[in-house]
């Protein structure tokens, strides 16, 4: 009798033992975030999210030292910042206004191209890459202004743009081949696509959005308006 009452104590405390275990693995679970390895959540990684924002409710990013500035720098009060790639026509369009009319106040504006490559566009990425690759030679603006002006950026570009600018043909390459640049410009690019700039041509003239030409007089209205004039 005494062996069978010890027994049964035994599975009690067993099956309370086994209960109280899964109650609290239960309560663990639930208050944990759980993960496939490889895959964590999205607020763990702050990545960016890809977003879909009405043109007149974004805002245009913090200008940073890094950035391609032109026509003024750090201390300008206005800023010109366009999202282009390229492949892109409209930017090209759009490019050429702001360089007819930015350089008209005399540094009190300053213009920022921002990479958004395409792609779907066989050399847009590796144009980017490329440019950054020039400003090590302090050549970013040479090259982006020769890619900008081609018809079709090809592998064939880089290297006629290497030669005729007098770059060094081995510090460019060994540039392209680590890549040194892609997480910067890829970085830009997921920063612009959660704020909204998911397409090109997206260009902000202080905090307000546009998505299509404006001619270089409509465009000097729009920054007089901005620096209040």
């Amino acid at each position: 009798m005494n062996k069978q009452r010890i027994f049964i104590v035994i599975c009690f405390v067993l099956a309370f033992s086994a209960m109280t275990g899964w109650l609290l693995y239960s309560a663990y679970k639930s208050s944990t975030t759980q993960f496939m390895a490889g895959s964590p959540p999205l607020d763990i990684m702050n990545l960016a999210i890809p977003q879909t924002i009405s043109l007149s409710s974004m805002r245009p990013p913090a200008v940073q030292l890094t950035d391609h500035m032109r026509f003024g720098g750090p201390e300008a009060a206005g800023t010109v910042i366009l999202f282009g790639s390229y492949s892109c026509e409209e930017c090209k369009k759009i490019e050429k206004s702001i360089t007819d009319v930015v350089p008209k106040y005399g540094g009190k504006v300053r213009y920022v191209w921002r990479d958004l490559p395409d792609e779907k566009a066989k050399y847009d990425s590796e144009a980017a890459l490329y440019a950054f690759c020039a400003g090590i030679q302090g050549k970013f603006w040479e090259v982006h202004d020769a890619l900008m002006a081609e018809q079709r950026v090809t592998s064939l570009s880089f290297d006629y743009l290497t030669a005729s600018l007098k770059m060094d043909r081995t510090q460019i390459a060994t540039c392209m081949r680590e890549q040194k640049f892609v997480d910067e410009i890829k970085t830009n690019a997921d920063l612009a696509r959660s704020d909204g700039v998911t397409t090109t041509p997206v260009f902000f003239i202080g905090t307000d959005a546009y998505a299509s030409y404006l001619p270089p007089n409509d465009l000097d209205k729009k920054i007089k308006e901005f620096m209040g004039s």
